[in-house]
Parts: C-alpha cells; structure tokens; sequence
C-alpha cells in the first residue's frame, strides 16, 4: 500500500438513494476510508465492503451525526473515550502497514462548543 485514499462527504442525512450513490462513488474510486458528516442517522446502516462506525446525535431534532467507514481489509477500532457527548465526532484507530494511525470525522455544531471541549 503506497498511498491511502480519503474522502469526505457531508451526506445531508442517509436514504437508500444517497447510500446507493455513496456505494458506487466508494468502488469507482477505491477510497480507503471515507468521512462522513450530517449523516441524520438514528441506527447504524451498512455499507458494503467496508467497516461501519458511526456517532448519532443525541439531539430530539433529525440532524448532524458523522461516520467512518473503512474499507474492509483494514483493521482498526473506535475510540469512544477521545469523543464527547456534545460534539459530532467520532475517533478510531486503524492499523495500517504495521502502524496506527488516528483519523477523526468531526462535524461541530457550535463552533464554539470544539473551543470548549478540546483544548
């Protein structure tokens, strides 16, 4: 593996049409990793060929929410301790080549809330 291919995509909410989409853009592309926001997701959904995290908005609104997914021949693992509860994001570890790598899908709702929360 010589270059790792990211994407980010802010999805304005999951449906079967924009999935669909996300789908054949991800095997057109190869991407390796692909960073979602404003997924205005309630339940996980999956993509196929890849590892699905995702962070829902605890909000009572249909808003915001941010995902990873990764390409299924990696491996890597949530990072839920790094995350807090008022800000969309989502950290996970993946090991690549033998070494880790942090990667962070990140969709502030406040700006002022990142300010806050991480230093």
């Amino acid at each position: 593996m010589d270059q790792i291919k990211l994407c980010q995509i802010n999805i304005c909410g999951f449906s079967d049409r924009t999935k669909a989409c996300l789908e054949n853009y991800a095997h057109e592309n190869q991407a390796d990793f692909i960073f979602l926001s404003e997924t205005k997701l309630r339940f996980d959904t999956t993509v196929r060929n890849y590892s699905n995290f995702y962070k829902h908005n605890k909000s009572t609104s249909l808003q915001g929410g941010v995902g990873i997914l990764m390409r299924d021949c990696y491996r890597g693992d949530r990072q839920s301790y790094l995350e807090h509860e008022d800000i969309d994001a989502l950290f996970m570890v993946a090991i690549l080549n033998g070494k880790r790598y942090l990667f962070c899908s990140l969709h502030p709702t406040k700006q002022s809330q990142v300010v806050q929360k991480i230093p």
